[in-house]
């Protein structure tokens, strides 16, 4: 999964939280460490500052915070 050129960071964030959500439907627990680091990962180039400012904290935004910060970005 990656954000599309076209695609909002609400939508892109809503699938992957459908995800994890169908993921737990059937008993698979994806850590919220595990989802930062998706989504970071899925994240295009252009958010290569947004990404460095997100692996210079001293402690990792939980899934919830990165897609508030995303969004506000």
């Amino acid at each position: 999964m990656k954000l599309k050129k076209d695609e909002s960071v609400g939508s892109f964030f809503t699938k992957i939280a459908q995800v994890r959500d169908q993921l737990l439907a059937i008993g698979i627990t994806v850590d919220d460490d595990d989802l930062v680091q998706i989504v970071v990962d899925c994240l295009p180039s252009s958010w290569e500052t947004f990404m460095a400012s997100v692996y210079g904290r001293e402690n990792q935004p939980t899934f919830e915070r990165l897609w508030h910060d995303c969004v506000a970005a």
